[in-house]
Formats: C-alpha cells, sequence, structure tokens
C-alpha cells in the first residue's frame, strides 16, 4: 500500500523504516534529549537512536546558514 503512494506522489524509496528515522529527527530537531528519543523509538542502545538522529552534513550546512 506505501508503494502505491508513494508512486503517486512521484516520491522514491518510502519506506516504513523511514517514519521511524521521521520521527526520531524530529524529536531531536525539536530538542528532545536523546534518552527520551531512545525510549519512544524502543531502542535497547543509544548508539542505535543517535543513528538516527545524526544530522546530515546539508542538514548541518542550512543550520549555519540560519544563523
Amino acid at each position: 500500500m506505501l508503494n502505491k503512494y508513494a508512486k503517486l506522489a512521484n516520491k522514491e524509496n518510502i519506506t516504513p523504516h523511514r517514519f521511524r528515522h521521521s520521527f526520531c529527527k524530529n524529536l531531536a530537531n525539536a530538542g528532545t534529549p536523546i534518552e527520551i528519543i531512545r525510549k519512544l523509538a524502543r531502542h535497547e542502545s543509544i548508539q542505535t537512536t543517535a543513528v538516527y538522529v545524526d544530522s546530515s552534513q546539508e542538514e548541518q550546512i542550512e543550520a549555519l546558514r540560519k544563523r
């Protein structure tokens, strides 16, 4: 079902797993502590959560531009 709607929206690489990344990343961007994000995502390891919330180089550059 997800693939059907992704194609209709002309989007690629949309998977349920990407929703997890977006969820964690949005919480991090809102200033939520990583330990809380870990619990909400039900990760055993904080290192796993860190992978989900790590910003890309493009995001870091954009953040610097906004300063």
